[in-house]
């Protein structure tokens, strides 16, 4: 279980980096 879980929480990290980082590009 924690094998299939470790990569979704990957993901959702990714995820939120490269959504604030857009967040921050369409603010500037």
């Amino acid at each position: 279980m924690s094998a299939f879980k470790r990569p979704a929480v990957h993901h959702k990290m990714v995820n939120s980096r490269f959504e604030s980082k857009s967040t921050s590009e369409l603010l500037q």
